[in-house]
């Protein structure tokens, strides 16, 4: 009797632990599929340069590192931690730079060369900054390219572009002084039309205008706020003019500048650091990776032709 009962209980044991095995597989196999899913899916863009902490976040909540040429995904939020940079290039040709303490979300993106206008980019900025020059999507079908961001969004007119959140008195101006919390931003070339629940404004090259929140209408400033182009997107412009991307003053280019593996290549030095714009610091040139080949980097241009694998 005794040993009839311990016979049921290991049987009900053995039961139980294979019905543990199985929903342990299930659940191993189904996140396999789900990593391999978004592995096989079409990349949206890929990764041009990264420095210091550029990750990427899945829903799922799992992070991935982002080197050059790491893919992006649509639904990956992009971020940069402290004194990182990362810059991004969309399969449509857009280009996208992220200075410091940024999060981004590529909420959805679809785009097909054969058919430009019927492609899709929705996404939305939810902390730091972002300069962009616009690819074949905002060009060929604006109505389907947002910007939007916890403030105001972004529609698009123009080519060259950015904008930055202030938020818990985070940012000052090129005085020191710190500037209302709100939405900055700036264009380059083309125009910008920023919408909020109060109103709009549509904004033209060399202006700047500013969003104090969702219920304010947006307005123009008389002049940079410091914090937009400034310096490589850190949210303190004290001590700094209003820059143009990669820290170039507004307006102006910058020369090429080259990257290589190991060894001294044309004057420039293998190694050196890169600041949080993604310049070598004190100028000339520098080391992204160490893989042997490299590329180039120019200034971020209208026709978005800033940066091109050899």
């Amino acid at each position: 009797m005794i040993s009839d009962r311990r016979e049921t209980m290991v049987r009900e044991r053995l039961h139980i632990a294979a019905s543990v095995g199985r929903g342990l597989l299930v659940a191993g196999l189904l996140g396999l599929l789900a990593v391999q899913s978004a592995a096989g899916s079409e990349p949206a863009g890929r990764v041009l340069a990264s420095v210091g902490d550029f990750h990427a976040e899945q829903e799922a909540g799992e992070a991935r590192p982002l080197a050059r040429r790491s893919p992006v995904f649509a639904t990956d939020t992009l971020v940069t931690g402290a004194d990182a940079y990362g810059q991004v290039r969309f399969s449509d040709g857009a280009l996208f730079e992220f200075p410091a303490e940024s999060r981004f979300r590529v909420e959805a993106y679809a785009f097909d060369p054969a058919a430009p206008e019927e492609g899709e980019a929705l996404l939305h900025l939810l902390k730091g900054a972002m300069r962009t020059v616009t690819g074949a999507i905002g060009k060929e079908n604006r109505e389907h390219y947002r910007v939007s961001t916890p403030v105001a969004t972004i529609g698009l007119r123009g080519t060259h572009w950015g904008i930055r959140l202030c938020e818990n008195g985070g940012c000052r101006d090129p005085d020191g002084n710190p500037l209302a919390d709100g939405l900055y931003g700036g264009v380059i070339d083309g125009a910008v039309l920023v919408r909020t629940q109060a109103g709009e404004l549509l904004c033209s090259p060399g202006m700047f205008f500013y969003v104090a929140g969702p219920q304010s209408p947006p307005r123009l400033l008389p002049g940079p706020p410091g914090v937009v182009f400034s310096g490589g997107g850190s949210a303190t412009g004290a001590g700094t003019r209003e820059l143009g991307l990669h820290g170039a003053p507004l307006g102006t280019l910058l020369p090429e500048l080259q990257w290589r593996g190991p060894g001294v290549e044309g004057g420039y030095r293998a190694g050196d650091q890169l600041d949080s714009r993604g310049l070598p610091q004190g100028g000339g040139g520098g080391q992204i990776d160490s893989g042997g080949d490299y590329f180039t980097l120019t200034a971020m241009e209208s026709e978005a032709k800033a940066v091109s694998p050899r």
